[in-house]
């Protein structure tokens, strides 16, 4: 079994779930900012959901500066980590 598990795979879905309920204030007042940092922590963890809605914040300016460079997220499959290329 994979060092973390099922049980990591879980957590990283909830990060990203917390991305979106601040995203859409569902349950939470909308904060854009906390948003993109949720996304971008659930992406560094691989989630590749989560990477494609940091591409988004970076491209739209969401949640902080547009970055058009760095909303290119791939996955590391070494270490199971986003890179900003």
């Amino acid at each position: 079994m994979k060092k973390g598990g099922a049980a990591k795979g879980e957590l990283v879905l909830a990060i990203f779930e917390l991305g979106n309920c601040y995203r859409n204030g569902w349950g939470v007042k909308k904060d854009p900012v906390a948003a993109r940092q949720y996304f971008e922590t659930a992406a560094n963890l691989g989630d590749t959901d989560a990477m494609n809605e940091v591409a988004w914040c970076y491209l739209e300016g969401f949640g902080g500066k547009k970055d058009k460079v760095r909303h290119y997220w791939t996955p590391d499959r070494s270490s199971g980590r986003a890179l900003n290329l």
